[in-house]
């Protein structure tokens, strides 16, 4: 798939407001965290192919973090997703303001070669994750 179709198509699913509900973005923390957990074999066989990582090394600077990434997440995420009061502008009295955490968009990533995992992620891996 070319990239502008990807955008085009990634765009497209953000304007329906798929990732807006808190439930579903917890779901795909939830079923990323499995498909590394299934696929962990398969992605350190492929680190050892491309760029020759040991199993450890493997598990140490990419899928483990990936993982324990993804854990703090989960635990964390009501905290996080919680609206939060802020000071409302004299101007807006007897207002009530607050922050509400929401996915901006779509989103470009541009990793370095030697940590493919950790810092690209699962996107075009071919390992089947949704």
């Amino acid at each position: 798939m070319e990239i502008k179709e990807l955008v085009q198509r990634q765009r497209a699913y953000y304007q329906k407001g798929n990732t807006r509900s808190l439930i579903k973005r917890k779901q795909a923390l939830q079923r990323l965290q499995a498909c590394i957990k299934r696929n962990e074999t398969a992605i350190h066989e492929a680190l050892y192919e491309d760029l020759h990582k040991a199993t450890m090394e493997s598990y140490m600077s990419e899928t483990g973090m990936v993982l324990a990434e993804l854990r703090m997440q989960l635990r964390h995420f009501e905290q996080w997703a919680k609206p939060k009061k802020v000071r409302t502008p004299l101007a807006q009295f007897p207002a009530k303001s607050f922050q509400s955490a929401e996915p901006y968009g779509v989103v470009l990533i541009m990793a370095p070669w030697n940590y493919p995992f950790q810092l690209y992620g699962t996107i075009d891996w071919g390992i089947g994750c949704w």
